[in-house]
């Protein structure tokens, strides 16, 4: 649409281009005003978002695992949600897409794995199951295909104490495909450490 001045022009070429960047590669798209609010909205939630990892708002829910054959507890799912001290409880749909785009994922990821590892190393001292428990802990491509991710995982484990077959990582087929090559390297490294790996959503991607 026209614009008054230059500057409105470039800020709201920039707008649609983010969107359009969002949608995937070779896009384009016309601006409008809902996407100004929308982007507008994005940076509020990631402002907040940065504030309520940094502040401690985040909390994990553990989601059971039963085995279907023998009905019996076989572990947990761990899954994140954002305590928000105004808002209160907020679900993942709400921000874990603005946290991927924001490389907001990486240290909240960090967070979510070494919170589960340490709750679930409470878990086994306090009951005793035969195999122990196990917890699953849900990995972005973000995590996966940056650097230093097999460390934190190998640093997790030693804080916490609790044992690397205990750990299952669980990654999209997407995630794992972004970049194949590395993905073998960085997965191989991984089973190395002798914790289980999973794919998620197996046969909705590649």
């Amino acid at each position: 649409p026209d614009c008054p001045n230059p500057e409105d022009l470039l800020r709201n070429a920039d707008t649609a281009m983010y969107h359009a960047k969002t949608a995937g590669k070779a896009r384009f798209a016309m601006f409008d005003d809902g996407m100004r609010e929308r982007a507008v909205a994005r940076l509020e939630i990631e402002t907040q978002l940065r504030k309520g990892i940094e502040q401690g708002e985040m909390v994990l829910h553990y989601q059971p695992q039963v085995s279907i054959g023998t009905r019996w507890l076989t572990g947990f799912e761990a899954l994140v949600r954002w305590n928000h001290r105004e808002l209160g409880l907020i679900l993942p749909g709400e921000f874990i897409t603005v946290a991927e785009e924001t490389e907001l994922i990486v240290p909240l990821g960090r967070w979510v794995l070494r919170q589960a590892c340490l709750q679930m190393a409470e878990w086994q001292a306090r009951f005793a199951f035969d195999p122990p428990l196990t917890m699953a802990v849900n990995v972005s491509h973000k995590q996966l295909t940056g650097t230093g991710f097999v460390e934190d995982v190998r640093a997790v484990l030693a804080e916490t104490g609790l044992c690397p077959a205990s750990l299952r990582l669980e990654m999209t087929e997407s995630a794992v495909m972004k970049n194949p090559q590395d993905s073998i390297e960085k997965l191989g490294r991984l089973k190395e450490l002798g914790l289980g790996l999973e794919i998620d959503d197996f046969g909705t991607g590649y």
